[in-house]
């Protein structure tokens, strides 16, 4: 998938600060440090490993986009605990539980959708069966994917708690 936003990368010897306020946040809470830091106008904060695409621009790797609205409204605990979170999500912690699951899951969901998308005239006859059982497959690995994901968000919460106050996360 390819991620679109607003925004221009900021390069390490502009913001030395910046880099190694992200660097010392990632260390702490056990996660690779992202490979370029792009600031953007929408106020979502999130990291990436696909690809990113601004403007003029298009960027692969860990890419960590922070909205420059939120830093004008958010304390710099507030803010860190937010990147913490989202950095965390790349910990080797939170990806060795449960990664063959995810990839399994996505492998299966992308395989309906192609097939899906693709089936036309006398072939849709023939991956229908096909799809069912996907479709099953899928519909069953739900309560098992949300409760994943509600386990990893709160996994993030923890290793981002590491990195900022806990007064900070309550606010």
């Amino acid at each position: 998938p390819v991620e679109h936003v607003v925004g221009r990368a900021v390069r390490p010897e502009a913001q030395p600060r910046l880099f190694d306020w992200v660097r010392r946040m990632a260390d702490a809470v056990g996660a690779p440090v992202p490979d370029q830091i792009v600031a953007t106008l929408a106020p979502a904060l999130f990291h990436t490993s696909s690809e990113v695409v601004a403007l003029d621009q298009r960027w692969t790797g860990r890419t960590l986009c922070l909205p420059l609205p939120l830093a004008r409204i958010l304390s710099v605990d507030e803010y860190g605990a937010l990147v913490g979170h989202e950095l965390a999500h790349e910990s080797a912690r939170l990806d060795a539980a449960g990664a063959g699951f995810y990839r399994a899951h996505a492998a299966a969901w992308r395989a309906s959708t192609t097939l899906a998308s693709q089936a036309r005239g006398l072939r849709a006859v023939w991956v229908l069966p096909v799809l069912s059982v996907l479709a099953f497959f899928l519909e069953s690995c739900e309560p098992a994917v949300s409760a994943a994901r509600r386990e990893r968000e709160l996994a993030a919460d923890r290793a981002a708690g590491e990195a900022a106050s806990r007064l900070t996360l309550a606010s």
